[in-house]
């Protein structure tokens, strides 16, 4: 913890806190703002397909925007990439408020803004993670990502109290008129960083899309333990989206907005103590395995989750998930960033990107569908399925809870013992 506060003291962790700071208060603008469309999608719709078919348009850019942002990171100056993206941000939250404000926000408008945020979205994930690794050396990136995630923790309490407080009081148009002040804010922390020269012989000024993500793809490629990384968190990515796009739903078939509001928030309580983990093991040198045993829990806890309506039990295990996913992401982007070159992260971040979120979309989709039809079908069939899962409307989603929960368990399992993902040795200093 020492070495951590000592770090942040140096010219370069001050600028890696003016980029925390900067992000996390538009990424809390961004929170409020998506905590309460959720609510609003789903009660325009009221239909579980329709509701999922919105969230999977959120997650397509992560596939074709990523070699573009990878690009982007890489090719320009990061300072000017930030400020880029936030600046696209508030003109989007400025339109989106202004169509609701007129009363001519429709489902097709709003299937057109998420995608545009999605993509601007794209583009910060992968700027975040290049600029922690420029400004912090190796042994200090675990906690930098530790403290990113203390921050989203931070933001997950209290994003979903305030926007369902502000969603049902003042209605939509306030959460977006303060997601654009929140907006300013983080444009005006962020034009004070500054970014050293990274000095880059493959840099190419004439490189395409097209040969950027060729490049990052031969870096993921020729280092086995990020290939095997990046398909185990495809797997365990598309386990864990399913479940996310059930949650809100399954909440609503029994309690209130604002009991899934708070709910929300222990999540974000899942978050911290996750980071917290990841900051008191940042020099660990078995991180490959607490990232299984993290995941291991996640299954568990799903199973738990469909297993019966109880707000309280619904509560331990997302605290639970959300620590796990929290500290495994620690784990996983330290790995990532040791292992890359500073002049490429951004390629190769791109190309993780894009292969860790390769079938999410199809995890949106198909997750209400599948749980609308086929898991409905199974409880109408046998009998002793309804009795494993809780009872009453939302029952259908509790089991598919339970079948995820298990598929993830069983995963989990098989990865562990055949030791297909190796063990993350020393790390090298890039």
């Amino acid at each position: 913890m020492t070495n951590s506060t000592s770090m942040l003291k140096t010219a370069n962790g001050q600028n890696f806190l003016r980029v925390v700071i900067g992000r996390l208060t538009s990424q809390f603008g961004s929170q409020i703002t998506g905590f309460a469309l959720t609510i609003w999608i789903y009660q325009q719709t009221d239909s579980l397909s329709l509701f999922g078919l919105l969230i999977f348009l959120y997650a397509l850019p992560r596939i074709f925007i990523a070699p573009f942002a990878g690009k982007l990171v890489d090719k320009y100056d990061r300072k000017r990439v930030i400020l880029f993206s936030e600046l696209s941000a508030l003109i989007v939250i400025c339109l989106l408020l202004l169509l609701h404000w007129q009363g001519v926000l429709t489902l097709l408008t709003l299937a057109f803004f998420t995608v545009a945020i999605a993509s601007i979205a794209v583009v910060q994930l992968v700027v975040l993670a290049a600029a922690t690794a420029q400004l912090l050396p190796p042994e200090n990136r675990m906690s930098g990502n530790a403290i990113i995630q203390i921050g989203f923790a931070v933001n997950q309490m209290l994003a979903p109290v305030l926007a369902g407080f502000l969603v049902y009081r003042y209605g939509l148009n306030t959460v977006l008129l303060i997601h654009i002040i929140l907006l300013l804010i983080a444009f005006i922390t962020l034009k004070g960083i500054s970014f050293s020269k990274i000095s880059d012989d493959k840099k190419d000024k004439s490189e395409t899309s097209w040969q950027a993500f060729k490049l990052g793809l031969t870096h993921v490629l020729n280092k086995k333990i990020l290939l095997t990384l990046a398909l185990f968190t495809l797997v365990t990515n598309f386990i864990l989206t399913a479940a996310e796009v059930l949650f809100t739903p399954l909440v609503l078939s029994y309690e209130t907005a604002e009991v899934l509001g708070r709910l929300m928030a222990l999540a974000g309580l899942g978050i911290f103590i996750g980071g917290v983990a990841a900051m008191a093991l940042s020099k660990t040198k078995r991180k490959i395995q607490l990232l299984i045993l993290a995941q291991t829990a996640c299954g568990i806890s799903l199973i738990f989750v469909g297993s019966k309506h109880s707000v309280w039990l619904w509560g331990i295990c997302l605290v639970i998930i959300f620590a796990a996913i929290a500290f495994a992401a620690a784990c996983n982007q330290t790995i990532w960033q040791n292992r890359t070159p500073l002049s490429i992260q951004g390629r190769v971040f791109a190309v993780k990107e894009m292969i860790t979120t390769a079938i999410i979309p199809l995890a949106y989709l198909l997750s209400p569908v599948v749980t609308d039809t086929a898991v409905r079908s199974l409880l109408n069939e046998d009998s002793w399925l309804r009795n494993i899962a809780a009872s009453g409307e939302g029952q259908a989603i509790a089991l598919m809870f339970i079948i995820l929960g298990a598929c993830l368990l069983l995963f989990c399992l098989f990865v562990a013992i055949s030791g297909v993902l190796g063990r993350d040795e020393e790390t090298t200093s890039v």
